[in-house]
C-alpha cells in the first residue's frame, strides 16, 4: 500500500549536477587546483559537504577558505546560475501520474524554505504538492529535522510513504522518518554507490513511474 511520496529536489527532480559542478570548479580554480569532471563529482560528493571540499583539496584552516563565507557563495553562484538547470526527463508526467492515483505528494529538501516554494513555482510544478518542507535556517535543524517537521505538520503516514531521492544521505533520512526509500541513480550519486542498499534503485523516471504502477494496482 501507498498512500504519499516524500521527493528530494536537487538532484532527484531537478538535474542540476551540472550547475553544482560548476560552482565546484570555481572554487578549485579560484584555489589553485584542478577541477573535477561530473562523473569524478557523482562518484565522491558526499554528505557533510564540508568533507567533500576538504577531500578535493580545499584548505579550510585558519590560514585556508572561511567554511561559511564559502558556503554563502556557493549558494549565490548555485542560485545566479540555477536557470540553466532542467527537471528530469518524465518528472511532471510522474508527478501528474501519481496525483491521478490520489497519491499525497510532498517535496522534503535541504535548500531554504523560501528559495525552494520559488523554485518550484519556477519550474512549474508546486502545485502537484501538497506540502513543501526546506530549511528555515541553512546551517540549523537539517534534512532529518525538517523531515520530523513536514510528518507531523501533515499527518503523514509513514509505513505507507515513500521517499524518493539521489543520495545516501536520503536513504537515512527515510529511515529517520520511517518511511520505504526509493533511490535514483541520475542525480548527485552515481549509480554504483547506491546499489547494495536493500532498496530500489531507479534509473530514470519511466523505471520509476513503472514501479508506483505496480505498487498501486
Amino acid at each position: 500500500m501507498i498512500t504519499s511520496v516524500i521527493w528530494d529536489w536537487n538532484g532527484t527532480l531537478l538535474d542540476d549536477v551540472q550547475v553544482s559542478v560548476q560552482t565546484v570548479n570555481g572554487f578549485l580554480t579560484s584555489n589553485g587546483l584542478k577541477p573535477i569532471s561530473a562523473s569524478y563529482y557523482r562518484d565522491h560528493f558526499t554528505f557533510p559537504v564540508r568533507d567533500f571540499y576538504e577531500n578535493i583539496g580545499i584548505d579550510f584552516s585558519p590560514a585556508g577558505n572561511d567554511f561559511s563565507e564559502m558556503s554563502n557563495r556557493f549558494i549565490q553562484y548555485y542560485f545566479d546560475n540555477l536557470t540553466k538547470a532542467k527537471l528530469h526527463k518524465g518528472v511532471k508526467e510522474t508527478l501528474q501520474f501519481l496525483r491521478d492515483s490520489g497519491i499525497r505528494q510532498f517535496v522534503l529538501s535541504a535548500m531554504e524554505q523560501t528559495r525552494l516554494v520559488k523554485s518550484l513555482k519556477n519550474y512549474g510544478i508546486y502545485s502537484f504538492f501538497e506540502g513543501v518542507q526546506g530549511l528555515d535556517d541553512l546551517f540549523a535543524e537539517g534534512k532529518t529535522g525538517a523531515g520530523k517537521k513536514m510528518i507531523e505538520k501533515y499527518n503523514i503516514a509513514s509505513p505507507s510513504s515513500w521517499m524518493v531521492g539521489d543520495t545516501l544521505h536520503d536513504l537515512e533520512v527515510a529511515k529517520h522518518l520511517g518511511t520505504h526509500c526509493i533511490l535514483f541513480s541520475g542525480g548527485h550519486y552515481s549509480g554504483k554507490r547506491l546499489y547494495n542498499q536493500n532498496v530500489p534503485v531507479m534509473e530514470n523516471f519511466n523505471d520509476l513511474k513503472n514501479f508506483f504502477t505496480e505498487k498501486i494496482s
